[in-house]
C-alpha cells in the first residue's frame, strides 16, 4: 500500500499540501492569551512547633493535619514529614479540577479544623501554593 501511494506522486503531494494548509489554518485561528493562567494544584503546609521532637510533632501536629486534609475530596495526594520543631505537609489536587480557588478554600477550612487538635503551645501555621 505504501508503494502504491508513493507511485501516485501528484496525489501524495496534494495530500501533504492540504495537511500543511489545514495545520497553518488551525494554528492561525487558535485562541491565545497574553498571560495564560495555570491552575495551582500543588501546595505545602508548614507548621512550626518549636522545641518539640520529631515524634511529638508527628503525633500532635502532623497526624491530625494530614487526616483532615485527606478528607477533602479534591485532594488527590497528601503526605507529611515531621522534623524537630516543624511539620511539613505536601498535597496535590486532582488534575480534573480547574476551579482551584474553591478547592483551596476547602483545604484551608480543613486546616482550621485540624488546628483545633493542635497543642496550645504551637507557634504558627503557614500555607503555600504553587
Amino acid at each position: 500500500m505504501t508503494r502504491r501511494l508513493l507511485n501516485c506522486r501528484r496525489l501524495l503531494g496534494m495530500v501533504v499540501t492540504m495537511l500543511c494548509l489545514l495545520g497553518i489554518a488551525a494554528y492561525s485561528t487558535m485562541p491565545r492569551q497574553e498571560d495564560p493562567s495555570f491552575p495551582y494544584r500543588a501546595g505545602m503546609v508548614s507548621v512550626n512547633y518549636p522545641g518539640a521532637s520529631a515524634d511529638a510533632v508527628e503525633r500532635l501536629v502532623l497526624q491530625p493535619l494530614v487526616d483532615e486534609l485527606r478528607q477533602v475530596e479534591e485532594v488527590d495526594f497528601s503526605e507529611g514529614t515531621a522534623r524537630t520543631g516543624v511539620a511539613l505537609a505536601r498535597l496535590k489536587l486532582n488534575d480534573t479540577i480547574y476551579d482551584t480557588d474553591s478547592a483551596w478554600d476547602r483545604v484551608r477550612l480543613a486546616m482550621d479544623r485540624a488546628r483545633q487538635d493542635f497543642p496550645e503551645t504551637w507557634a504558627r501555621c503557614r500555607w503555600m501554593t504553587g
